[in-house]
């Protein structure tokens, strides 16, 4: 079986992509209620996070935020997890001999690209590797913080675009890497998501498609 007839089988089916659709709006529909205009169609929505290899934006960058005791000792804690996982996933690649840790890049354009400013707004609202709604209605595309268990009931809005601004990266994923989708902006910059499931990475590629 060649490489082409091998995508074309693992595509998903319209009715799997259909039936996440439904239940990621009955999921995040509720959050997403108060920022939809009178009349406007809510019509997908997905559960994405921003890549983890990708870093905070530079502290001049950055709002001043007061943090408790709490949160800067489970943030430390944090940053060293992502910091042994990043050690076990470049000794795994080098045992394997597939550098995957520095193949893949999570995101280009730098700080001052398109894709840039869509990370600084999105870590301004969320510090830790931000959680997201990737909203799309009849008039736009909505990007907003995703609401936490034990947190406010409504998103915060991040950013939004006109139909068609944002598209999926020309090249796309690696096959392994279901959960992955690469977003890229008009000005070609571009940053990679994880859907919190294969099929709502499937759902968010067919929204940008």
């Amino acid at each position: 079986m060649s490489s082409l007839e091998r995508r074309a089988s693992m595509k998903p089916a319209k009715a799997d992509i259909e039936q996440t659709r439904l239940a990621c709006l009955a999921e995040y529909g509720p959050a997403l209620e108060p920022w939809l205009a009178p009349g406007e169609t809510l019509r997908a929505v997905v559960s994405a996070r921003v890549d983890t290899g990708i870093r905070e934006p530079p502290r001049k960058l950055r709002p001043k935020i007061k943090t408790s005791k709490l949160r800067t000792t489970l943030g430390c804690l944090f940053i060293t997890f992502s910091i042994g996982s990043m050690v076990a996933e470049a000794v795994t690649a080098a045992i394997l001999g597939i550098p995957t840790l520095f193949m893949d890049k999570p995101w280009r354009g730098g700080w001052k690209s398109q894709a840039g400013e869509f990370l600084v707004a999105a870590f301004r609202l969320n510090h830790d590797y931000p959680a997201l709604l990737i909203a799309a209605t009849d008039r736009r595309l909505l990007v907003t913080s995703r609401p936490g268990r034990f947190s406010k009931p409504h998103a915060a809005v991040i950013a939004e675009y006109t139909p068609g601004q944002l598209r999926n990266r020309p090249k796309p994923p690696p096959e392994r890497r279901k959960s992955r989708a690469d977003v890229a902006f008009p000005d070609a910059s571009w940053i990679t998501f994880f859907a919190d499931k294969p099929e709502q990475a499937d759902l968010l590629r067919r929204i940008l498609a």
